[in-house]
């Protein structure tokens, strides 16, 4: 049975926030705030300092951004891992 999405087809840049089946996701919805955190801290870190952060610093942004959706992937592909088989006696 095909659910009906509940997205409006006038809001296509919403679909980055969904899963393939429609459903919001809240990992990309965390991502992406957390994205617009990290844009704000660089530019008032330019702005106030009038440099751009070292490359240490925007490698581990990268990392703290890109966090809760890794883990909420590596999550899913843990679950469709089948069981392993019972031992043979």
């Amino acid at each position: 049975m095909k659910t009906e999405n509940p997205i409006p087809s006038r809001l296509p840049w919403r679909l980055a926030f969904c899963e393939q089946d429609g459903m919001p996701s809240f990992a990309r919805i965390a991502t992406g705030v957390m994205v617009l955190a990290a844009l704000g801290w660089v530019s008032f870190s330019v702005y106030k300092n009038h440099a751009i952060p070292s490359g240490g610093d925007l490698a581990g942004l990268g990392a703290f951004v890109t966090m809760l959706y890794g883990a909420n992937k590596f999550a899913t592909a843990i679950d469709k891992t089948p069981p392993a088989p019972p031992p043979a006696a």
